[in-house]
C-alpha cells in the first residue's frame, strides 16, 4: 500500500506518518521508485503501537524510541539488566 493508505489504514495524519519515519520510529517501506514506497501490514502494526505508547500511556517520542529499541531488540534489556 502507498503511504497515504498506510495513514488512512492507521487513523493517522499523513504528516504524523512521515514525521514517525524521519524519526526512526517506523521502519521505511520497500522502495518502489525513486519517490514512492510501498507499505504492508507490519507497518500499520508499528504505526498502532506507536500512537498507543504516545497517546494512551503518554510516552514521548524519545521514550517511545527506547521502547521500540526493546521491542526490536529484546536480547539489549537482557544486557542491561545483567
Amino acid at each position: 500500500m502507498r503511504i497515504s493508505a498506510l495513514a488512512a489504514e492507521a487513523g493517522l495524519p499523513l504528516a504524523t506518518v512521515k514525521f514517525y519515519l524521519r524519526e526512526g520510529l517506523l521502519h521505511p517501506g520497500i522502495a518502489t521508485s525513486a519517490t514512492q514506497a510501498s507499505y504492508d501490514e507490519s507497518h500499520v502494526r508499528r504505526l498502532r503501537l506507536i500512537r498507543a505508547l504516545t497517546g494512551s500511556v503518554g510516552l514521548s517520542v524519545q521514550q517511545t524510541r527506547l521502547i521500540l529499541e526493546l521491542v526490536d531488540d529484546p536480547g539489549e534489556l537482557i544486557n542491561m539488566l545483567c
